[in-house]
């Protein structure tokens, strides 16, 4: 009886004059440790067959053993033996996995991450990859994976959110503790707030990602020092890997030259389907003890209003939970969640991607209240047109054609003081946005505040262009492309300037 699987290498030992043990990794399966009857001898059934490969394995029983019978290689990242850094980091990362994941478990999600991890090694340049920033993500998106992941934006024992205040570290509290709750408890450590805030910028960015963080190496040393010890409670003692890649980071690229490049195997392909998830809230930015949102009907649109995906609400034991699965791995995403009840208005969470590995941590979702809508637009009218101007969407679907509305803020707001944004629909209609302040209330500015809030109504649906403009009124070259739909909020918080 035989059994087809699609599975990564992450370990091969030579076992006995020309048989080899294999550790492989399946969604399916999880960990399976097989024997591979001689494969030092049969090119043609395991050509091409190598570490950190991705293949289609058929397997077969003999007696009371299970072996591997022969494998089709469907993924090779070839760019992988480019460097010494890339291998170390795919050791490191096979090293990880193979402690974590269980024999003869289904683990999708550790899957997907080992699937991600090594594409980002093979599709990212060397600045990209980020050493041993890539290796503090990797480490971070798989606690997050085995529901181990450490608290970085809240203080773990009182759910205080963290400021640069006093930190502290503790691995047996399970993360980030202020100054008050770390007091009189043993084996914690000061830490700083910009090196808690860089690890979870890393785990909220895609792998192929993990260059952007500017880390100072004192930065980047203390950073290797809190999670080191965090994996080894969690995951194992085994470092070999951890150690090679700790002497080959930083290397010159000159010793690139000894590294071997296999041939024989396919090249390598970006992902076809990812996916996005996380829990729908009712305000932006929900306290640790904030109750979910439950029963939105859910879709992903891509820019031109396409729908792509409808979400799902997979898991009765997780009220709120949505998922997007089967999307493009690089296009924007404009995800839009439908009011709930006449409390609700629907709103559209607009440019989120699915790019390489975001699928693997929740992001946080939210639905905003009428009351809420309904003041700013209230605000904005007596503010900007006085008692003459227009209404403004009452959210009412039996009033047709009054558009919707467009809120947010840029990302790092001080770095980008006086930032003038103006918005073109889809009937041509060019408008520069009201630039307001952290209540959403519009302010007399020529640009955006320390803030760095904005909005506008009356939109056309359909897509809707944002340009930034130069001091000179000038367009920018480049537009970032979101949705006006009708009763809706478009939703723009953290918005980059790039």
């Amino acid at each position: 009886m035989s059994e087809s699987v699609q599975a990564l290498v992450l370990r091969q030992v030579d076992y006995g004059e020309a048989d080899r043990m294999v550790s492989l990794l399946s969604a399916e399966r999880g960990r399976m440790e097989l024997r591979v009857p001689q494969v030092r001898k049969s090119r043609k059934r395991f050509g091409g067959l190598d570490l950190y490969v991705l293949a289609d394995f058929e397997l077969a029983r003999r007696g009371k053993r299970e072996v591997l019978n022969s494998a089709r290689v469907v993924n090779s990242w070839l760019g992988i033996r480019g460097s010494i850094e890339r291998l170390a980091l795919a050791a490191y990362a096979a090293e990880l996995l193979l402690q974590a994941v269980p024999e003869d478990a289904r683990n999708d999600d550790a899957f997907r991450l080992a699937v991600a991890a090594f594409a980002s090694l093979e599709e990212s340049d060397e600045d990209a990859l980020g050493g041993q920033g890539w290796a503090r993500a990797f480490e971070l998106k798989l606690l997050h994976v085995l529901g181990a992941r450490p608290s970085l934006r809240a203080c773990v024992a009182c759910g205080e959110q963290l400021q640069p205040r006093s930190l502290y570290w503790s691995v047996d509290q399970g993360g980030v503790l202020v100054g008050d709750c770390a007091r009189g408890l043993p084996r914690t450590q000061k830490v700083s707030s910009r090196v808690i805030e860089l690890l979870d910028r890393c785990l909220h960015l895609p792998l192929a990602r993990q260059g952007e963080p500017q880390w100072a190496a004192q930065e980047e040393q203390q950073a290797r020092e809190l999670m080191v010890p965090f994996v080894r409670a969690q995951i194992g003692e085994r470092n070999r890997a951890r150690r090679f890649l700790d002497q080959v980071v930083g290397l010159s690229l000159a010793a690139m030259a000894a590294v071997l490049l296999f041939s024989g195997c396919s090249p390598a392909q970006m992902p076809t389907s990812v996916r996005v998830q996380g829990y729908l809230f009712s305000e932006l930015a929900p306290a640790d003890d904030a109750e979910t949102v439950s029963g939105s009907a859910v879709s992903a649109f891509s820019n031109q209003g396409e729908l792509l995906a409808e979400g799902t609400e997979p898991f009765t034991d997780y009220p709120g939970f949505y998922r997007f699965s089967s999307l493009p791995p690089s296009s924007p995403l404009h995800l839009s969640f439908g009011a709930v009840n006449e409390d609700s208005v629907a709103t559209l969470v607009s440019g989120r991607s699915a790019e390489a590995d975001l699928w693997v941590d929740p992001g946080t979702f939210h639905l905003w209240s009428r009351e809420v809508a309904s003041s700013w637009v209230a605000d904005w009218r007596r503010v900007i047109y006085g008692k003459g101007g227009p209404l403004g969407p009452t959210f009412d679907e039996a009033l047709p054609d009054e558009g919707g509305l467009l809120r947010g803020s840029l990302a790092r707001p001080g770095d980008h003081l006086g930032t003038r944004l103006v918005a073109i629909d889809s009937m041509g209609t060019e408008m520069e946005v009201w630039y307001t302040d952290e209540n959403g209330v519009p302010i007399d500015a020529q640009g955006t505040s320390s803030a760095g809030s904005f909005a506008l109504y009356g939109l056309a649906q359909g897509p809707v262009e944002i340009y930034i403009l130069t001091d000179e009124g000038e367009r920018s070259e480049q537009a970032f492309v979101t949705l006006s739909v009708e009763d809706t909020v478009t939703s723009l918080f953290g918005f980059e300037v790039l």
